[in-house]
This record gives C-alpha cells, sequence and structure tokens, in this order.
C-alpha cells in the first residue's frame, strides 16, 4: 500500500487542481509542475502536466460541448485564423529585414 501512496496523492493533486482550475481558466501547471517535480525527474514532469492539461482540455470541452453557440465559434476561429497568419506573415518579414536590429533600435 505504501507503494501506492506517491502516485495516489499525484491523483489527488492532479483532480484537485483540475477542479480549481476548471473555473478559473489557469494555474494547473502552476500548481501540477512542483508536485510532480518532487516525485519523478523533471523531463517527466513536464510531461505529466502537459499530459494532465491535454486531457483536462478535452473533458472542458466536452462537458461544455452542449452550450456551445457553433456560430460564434466559426466567426471567431475564422478572424483568428487570419489574423495569425497575417502575424506570421509581418513576424517573417520582420525577421528578414533584420529582427535584431529592429529590437536594438526599439531598446534604445
Amino acid at each position: 500500500m505504501l507503494d501506492l501512496l506517491p502516485y495516489l496523492i499525484l491523483a489527488l493533486v492532479a483532480m484537485l487542481a483540475s477542479f480549481a482550475t476548471f473555473f478559473s481558466g489557469f494555474g494547473l501547471g502552476t500548481l501540477l509542475l512542483p508536485v510532480f517535480a518532487l516525485f519523478f525527474e523533471i523531463e517527466i514532469a513536464i510531461l505529466a502536466t502537459a499530459l494532465v492539461h491535454f486531457t483536462t482540455g478535452i473533458f472542458k470541452f466536452l462537458l461544455t460541448m452542449k452550450s456551445i453557440d457553433f456560430s460564434i465559434l466559426l466567426r471567431f476561429g475564422i478572424t483568428a485564423g487570419v489574423v495569425l497568419l497575417l502575424l506570421k506573415y509581418q513576424l517573417h518579414l520582420l525577421n528578414l529585414l533584420g529582427l535584431l536590429d529592429l529590437l536594438l533600435l526599439l531598446h534604445r
């Protein structure tokens, strides 16, 4: 039973952190990563935190899927996609023109 205690602690912390951050929308990694890092190497702790993030995101989507207004989601999704494409294009141009030079100018 004592061999399972760390895993029970991790599962309990993950469940409580996921529940607490369901309403706020942030903080899951802040709560989970230090606890996972106590029990695992940092690379495994980061991976475990990412997996909890992923499964929590799917769970939140499934819970709230019935109340999503897909027309609004589609409008915001298309707008966000266009904005991201334009930003990617602009950042690519800035990179070609010398992003380091621009940053140095802005720093002064």
